[in-house]
């Protein structure tokens, strides 16, 4: 599955959060979304940050468009 188009607002939110943000998960989180919305695939930034396409579709809070 291939990932989706960001728009320019939202990819500098998710820059701004990527750059603010203290906690590892929440970082980890933006940092798939944006890669996705940047158009990676759910499988290769799983397997970039080390997760899998499984916990990313459990949490819905990471791929909520996955």
């Amino acid at each position: 599955m291939t990932g989706t188009s960001l728009t320019v607002a939202e990819q500098r939110r998710l820059s701004e959060t990527l750059q603010h943000t203290h906690d590892v998960r929440l970082y980890r989180r933006t940092l798939a979304v944006l890669e996705c919305g940047h158009g990676k695939g759910v499988v290769e930034v799983a397997q970039t940050l080390r997760g899998t396409r499984q916990s990313g579709r459990a949490r819905g809070q990471v791929l909520p468009f996955a």
